[in-house]
């Protein structure tokens, strides 16, 4: 049990880090990748949250 907790912690983590590593392939001179960026970061850690409020906003027909 302890190994399964373990990848819960390190799994995710790796998987941030190795899509943070891209970044050093990217003008971040550029205004437009910025924006991109700080983008998907807000809306990542936005949309949890607003579904956590709103549970009935997206009816994906599935009744389970």
């Amino acid at each position: 049990m302890v190994k399964c907790g373990a990848y819960v912690c390190v799994g995710p983590g790796t998987v941030a880090a190795a899509g943070i590593s891209q970044l050093q392939h990217v003008d971040l001179n550029s205004n437009r990748n910025l924006f991109i960026i700080g983008l998907s970061v807000m809306f990542g850690m936005a949309l949890p949250l607003w579904l956590r409020e709103h549970p009935h906003a997206i009816n994906s027909g599935n009744n389970t």
